[in-house]
């Protein structure tokens, strides 16, 4: 298996944009009554559009044989300790998942958080995503704290 990572360009939306989804299916399983779960396609585009338009966030895809099977979206933060790179978004297309490129995406990241001047990689996870949850830790990562939410709205996401 060859896998190999490079900036996102605007041919890879409609890939990036499946694999936004297949996130969203699977975090809905997770939280089945959170309302952002249920953002169609067009939102995630726009996303995904707005992430490559902004010099302050990075999209690395994974790929495969010229086949994306995962993707990340990293944004960088001033912090008062310094610039954060924040791991926004990864994802591994289900079937390739448990083969390394997780791994070899978050190396991506913290190698690019490293020649970014960052003082260090930050990634939310659901509470619910023990799998992932699990996966980081395995990377050194270590749970620093909880992030809560609220929706202003009844049924609007946050």
């Amino acid at each position: 298996m060859a896998i190999s990572m490079r900036p996102a360009v605007p041919e890879d939306r409609t890939r990036i944009v499946d694999l936004y989804l297949a996130l969203r299916d699977h975090h809905r399983a997770l939280q089945p009554a959170n309302p952002r779960y249920l953002v169609p396609r067009s939102g995630w585009e726009r996303t995904i559009d707005r992430a490559m338009a902004n010099d302050e966030a990075k999209v690395i895809v994974a790929e495969e044989d010229g086949v994306i099977v995962g993707f990340m979206k990293l944004a960088f933060v001033e912090k008062p300790w310094g610039k954060s790179c924040e791991v926004e978004t990864l994802v591994i297309d289900d079937p390739r998942r448990s083969l390394g490129i997780g791994r070899r995406l978050m190396d991506e990241a913290e190698g690019i958080a490293r020649d970014s001047g960052a003082a260090g990689v930050r990634v939310d996870v659901l509470f619910e995503n023990e799998r992932a949850r699990e996966f980081y830790e395995r990377l050194g990562y270590t749970r620093t704290s909880i992030r809560l939410g609220k929706a202003i709205d009844p049924g609007e996401s946050f």
